[in-house]
């Protein structure tokens, strides 16, 4: 491999990638380096690279008003079927009041006690199979909890600017938080935090099953 700089002549220049292949023939990749010129020439056998990820992908969304003093709110449980890679979760909180609400991310090896009501799950491409992991909240705080695993995240929102509580993992260059098997759980948690005047989440969990 060997680059070479052509000039044009605007002044502008590019810079060439130049391949051989295993036939011996050299192909020239141009990349821009300044100015807004194209290179005159054919260009051909070049890699084209697709960044959108191909792995079936879901996302979970919704609105909730957490219990007073709410444990856990939000429960994503892992699937028996496939392996289930969180690479989002963002939670923006608003209340008719100022004031700071706690949240924590909190991984636990066991199911929580209560009441929980499912939510619907939206595939990205509708041709993708349908989501194996499941997401509930809990309008009333669940009891007992759950066994603890480690609180992974911990966030301190303020209320009435809408602001947003996020985890990506993978952005950081992180592997994602993956669940395994159905008692694999992670829970959206307020802290057991007083709850703000007229505080409701808004939520969206996105992952990927493989």
């Amino acid at each position: 491999m060997a680059n070479k700089v052509f000039p044009l002549s605007s002044g502008d220049t590019i810079r060439a990638v130049v391949l051989t292949d295993t036939t011996g023939a050299a192909n020239a990749l141009p990349v821009l380096i300044s100015g807004e010129r194209q290179a005159v020439g054919a260009i051909s056998d070049f890699l084209a690279v697709m960044t959108e990820g191909q792995k079936p992908s879901y996302t979970a969304a919704g609105f909730i008003t957490p219990a007073a003093t709410p444990t856990d709110v939000i429960e994503i449980q892992g699937s028996g079927t496939k392996t289930i890679r969180i690479v989002r979760i963002s939670l923006s909180v608003e209340s008719t009041a100022a004031g700071i609400a706690d949240v924590a991310l909190i991984r636990r090896s066991s199911q929580d006690t209560g009441t929980r009501t499912g939510v619907t799950v939206a595939k990205h491409a509708t041709s993708d199979s349908a989501a194996t992991a499941v997401v509930s909240t809990y309008a009333a705080n669940p009891s007992p909890l759950g066994t603890a695993v480690a609180t992974i995240g911990a966030k301190k929102v303020a209320g009435t600017t809408f602001p947003l509580a996020e985890w990506r993992p993978s952005n950081e260059n992180a592997r994602g938080y993956v669940l395994s098997g159905t008692g694999d759980f992670l829970y959206i948690n307020g802290n057991g935090d007083t709850l703000l005047t007229g505080e409701a989440w808004a939520f969206e969990i996105v992952w990927t099953e493989e």
